[in-house]
């Protein structure tokens, strides 16, 4: 009988799965190309905890985890980095006459006697998750100062001491699974007993790990020395930057620090500068939007402007029609508060308000630069909205961002800003307005129905996006599996509105017509796809849910039944 066939027959006996689930995980695994143990994990039947625990308990292995493992150096030095990572196995301790090494497979025997060839040293076993020996091999294996594998020495590591070293650890690690679970935020928060670590993904925030708040001081004086930071400063907020090779990819943070009254807290901003393409046609446009959107881009002159809340994917939409504008033929340069991404072919500035450089005096100063394309990362007051929408009118495509609900009230939003209507009306080509939604997980998705008669189907107004007027439809939600960490969904796609100024709006912002009139006429004569059009669009589509819809518009009509 083979192993697989024996670790699920024992997963069975201890309660962890179903014969059902083991039959359902066996007919994907070929699939999926894994092992059994992983094709239950990724199907949401076990968690590597359970894999551990029952290998340790058939082979007769201690298992541990790995933040509870004391590593000798002398241990380490016995493998090299290549070799840990390409066995997944990392040293512990070493002794005399043995060695021991902690492992998510204790059945690779292959791996076992290499380890003992080079070594020849008699070998012991410690059961640990597959996720613990990612991260002890980036723990142990790259310098405390960063993630480089390349510039690794072994002797840095042994000259830290004892106190210092664990903890150096242990913020790297912190980091690390921030990146590998595509998390965008890490918020370190104290409380009045524990230290709470929250991270972001697709948008919401989720405990990773609670701590002793006797780790609080030591973790903030870290992170502060990592991002360049003045440690004795505690009153104050402070905002810092560092960078790290993770991976062998380059990864920016952005490190804010406010009082609280229980201690600072911490949030790292996560920038994977290797990871981000910014292509037009990879945000979640429409193919009539993005038609329509690099007709606006198209033009030699005028402003186009991005709306939308906080974390809602402006600069994204910005960096990527910076790419569809780049060219060796133009001069395109970027004002940012701070810059979040490096894009090759633009002249990006960074404002620094502490010695006075703002929006609106590094704007004047770029206006003398030449430039044929300028983008502003936030129109925030008057003056910067009046030297960018002057920028427009003397032959420059400006493109900023600015904080409204929608397309329409972003015109609207301009006036209460102060800036004449004949000026708006004038110089603003287009405006974007769009939100951010999760995308139902791939590997979990399941089909539910929508009948006819039930309520949603008219709050929704289906009629209006389907042409085929079944009785029922099929829609498209995510069971929770390891993949999407239970949720139902993995990343977020956005959803838009794109408004062009046309003559008739333009003239509807000189008479002061409410942003309502103004987006009926978009939506009548424009053919202008609202925000809630797009993503029941997205719905319909199976890539998102209707919980997501009803995060960005309301659904007034609707009473939600058990």
């Amino acid at each position: 009988m083979s192993r697989q066939v024996r670790i699920g027959d024992l997963l069975i006996e201890r309660g962890y799965i179903t014969q059902k689930q083991l039959l359902d995980a066996l007919s994907k695994q070929k699939q999926l190309n894994l092992r059994l143990g992983e094709t239950l994990i990724e199907c949401g039947y076990v968690t590597e905890e359970d894999i551990a625990q029952t290998l340790s308990d058939q082979y007769k292995i201690p298992f541990e985890q790995v933040a509870n493992l004391t590593f000798q150096p002398e241990a380490v030095k016995l493998l090299s980095h290549s070799l840990a990572d390409r066995h997944k196995i990392v040293p512990v301790s070493v002794s005399e006459d043995s060695l021991t090494l902690a492992t998510a497979d204790p059945t690779d025997v292959i791996a076992l006697d290499d380890i003992k060839s080079i070594t020849n040293q008699r070998i012991k076993l410690i059961v640990v998750t597959k996720r613990d020996i990612d991260r002890a091999i980036e723990w142990l294996y790259l310098t405390p100062e960063g993630f480089n594998r390349s510039s690794l020495n072994i002797s840095d590591f042994v000259d830290i001491s004892d106190e210092d070293a664990p903890l150096i650890r242990m913020v790297n690690a912190l980091i690390q699974q921030a990146v590998e679970d595509k998390a965008s935020d890490i918020h370190i928060e104290p409380s009045d007993y524990r230290l709470i670590i929250r991270y972001r993904v697709d948008g919401l925030l989720q405990v990773l790990r609670e701590l002793g708040m006797e780790l609080h001081t030591s973790i903030v004086a870290r992170i502060k020395i990592m991002s360049n930071l003045d440690i004795s400063e505690r009153r104050l907020p402070q905002d810092g930057a560092f960078r790290q090779m993770l991976s062998n990819r380059e990864i920016d943070f952005r490190v804010s620090t406010i009082p609280t009254i229980r201690g600072e807290k911490i949030v790292i901003r996560i920038h994977d500068n290797t990871q981000n393409r910014f292509k037009i046609t990879s945000i979640g446009m429409q193919k009539t939007t993005i038609a329509r959107l690099k007709g606006l881009l198209a033009l030699p002159y005028g402003m186009i402007l991005v709306t939308g809340p906080t974390g809602s994917g402006k600069t994204t939409t910005l960096y990527s029609c910076l790419e569809v504008l780049k060219s060796p033929h133009k001069n395109i340069i970027s004002i940012e508060d701070p810059t979040e991404y490096r894009l090759n072919g633009i002249n990006q500035v960074t404002i620094n308000n502490r010695i006075g450089l703002t929006y609106a005096k590094v704007l004047r100063a770029v206006l003398r630069q030449d430039p044929n394309i300028v983008m502003i990362g936030e129109i925030r007051d008057y003056e910067t909205a009046e030297i960018s929408i002057r920028a427009a009118l003397t032959g420059h495509l400006v493109l900023s961002t600015i904080h409204t609900n929608d397309a329409a009230s972003t015109l609207t939003r301009l006036i209460d800003m102060g800036v004449a209507e004949f000026l708006i009306a004038s110089s603003v080509a287009g405006v974007i307005a769009q939100r951010l939604v999760r995308r139902v997980c791939p590997r979990c998705r399941k089909e539910y129905i929508l009948h006819r008669n039930d309520p949603l189907w008219n709050v929704l107004e289906i009629e209006k996006y389907i042409q085929n007027k079944n009785e029922v439809l099929l829609f498209k939600a995510g069971s929770g599996c390891a993949h999407c960490h239970q949720t139902g969904y993995r990343g977020r796609i956005g959803v838009f509105e794109l408004l062009p100024v046309d003559e008739s709006i333009a003239k509807m912002v000189i008479e002061h017509q409410p942003a309502g009139v103004i987006k009926d006429y978009a939506v009548k004569h424009l053919s202008m796809k609202t925000l809630r059009d797009d993503v029941t669009i997205k719905v319909l589509s199976g890539i998102t849910t209707i919980e997501e819809l009803t995060s960005i518009s309301y659904l007034n009509e609707y009473v939600y039944q058990e």
